[in-house]
């Protein structure tokens, strides 16, 4: 079966395509649908945030948020509650789950999911679906790895930084501020309004001069394109 034949995952199909309608959206309509398409997740282990993908239901958040379907899911403005309705993946190893509520609101535009990751520096935004309303904190992409202290002592980090940086394929950090409740929620650029990824969690990062910093984890917009098309061709097949 052809990718095109999936017709019970259209949207998702649309979702990898360069001709979505997300991507003919203003930057100030994707900022408004990143807000709309915010969803809270309480299970018997806590409450994590997650993202509605499609107006047909589909949506995404971490494997440690939603570890199985029994949970309640609030969608932001919406005064219901949703169960899951499908799993359609996990990924322990990325700590990502893609599945479904019964859901129809077509006027949740599709999000447009970036084809790249984003680089050191750029300027970058997250959400989180905590109590009864959405939470935002900004921030800018940085480059994390044993060799930014050595880059950063003998001036080459601004020359090496971006090498770096194009190599997380998986997981990127960024200084934005978060807390309890925003593991799931998306990471939005501030420059095309993209979807470059998930939250996963806080890391601290030891510097070795007595201090460490804390940054924001997430999984990366290639990850999440990589996830939906797994999943898809593994219906076609």
């Amino acid at each position: 079966m052809k990718r095109r034949d999936l017709s019970e995952f259209r949207s998702l199909v649309d979702l990898l395509e360069e001709n979505t309608p997300a991507k003919k959206l203003d930057l100030n309509q994707k900022n408004r649908a990143h807000v709309r398409n915010l969803i809270k997740i309480k299970t018997n282990r806590g409450v994590g945030s997650g993202y509605l993908l499609t107006g047909d239901g589909y949506f995404i958040t971490n494997h440690h948020v939603l570890p199985e379907e029994t949970a309640e899911i609030y969608i932001n403005k919406i005064p219901l509650s949703f169960s899951v309705q499908r799993t359609l993946m996990r990924s322990k190893p990325h700590d990502l789950v893609l599945a479904q509520i019964p859901l129809r609101a077509n006027y949740l535009p599709l999000v447009a999911i970036a084809d790249h990751c984003a680089e050191e520096r750029d300027p970058v935004r997250t959400y989180s679906f905590c109590g009864d309303k959405a939470l935002r904190s900004h921030g800018t992409i940085v480059l994390v790895d044993s060799f930014r202290l050595f880059l950063d002592m003998f001036g080459l980090h601004n020359n090496l930084s971006n090498l770096f940086a194009r190599t997380a394929e998986n997981t990127q950090y960024s200084d934005c501020v978060i807390g309890f409740g925003w593991s799931g929620g998306p990471v939005v650029s501030e420059t095309t309004g993209e979807l470059v990824g998930i939250t996963k969690a806080i890391h601290s990062l030891d510097s070795g001069l007595g201090f460490s910093d804390q940054y924001h984890v997430f999984s990366s917009s290639a990850v999440v394109r990589k996830m939906i098309d797994y999943f898809l061709d593994g219906q076609a097949k």
